[in-house]
């Protein structure tokens, strides 16, 4: 099993409410951070957040930015396919919120 997540920018009407950021990316390109408190004027604390967030450690992290082709490639999901061309079960889970 691989977990390679890619995140989403902000829209124009989060920035313009002030939202946040609520995902910073690392540079290694396998961790994650899941920021604490990213809405804006939200005072809420969930349990076991610091205020720096909580990090994770994945296969791969896809930029924010990176185009469809580019996702493609780095996310191992080719490899998959072909393997299932070939005739052997494959599986691909893939989660998104609905015009994203």
């Amino acid at each position: 099993i691989k977990v390679v997540v890619r995140s989403r920018p902000l829209t124009g009407t989060e920035q313009g409410r002030g939202d946040q950021v609520a995902v910073n990316c690392a540079e290694d390109g396998c961790s994650i951070e899941v920021m604490a408190d990213t809405v804006a004027g939200s005072t809420q604390r969930q349990r076991g957040v610091s205020k720096q967030g909580v990090m994770y450690r994945l296969d791969r992290i896809v930029a924010p930015d990176a185009g469809q082709g580019l996702f493609f490639d780095q996310s191992g999901i080719k490899p998959l396919l072909l393997s299932a061309l070939e005739g052997y079960a494959a599986t691909c889970f893939a989660y998104g919120q609905t015009g994203s």
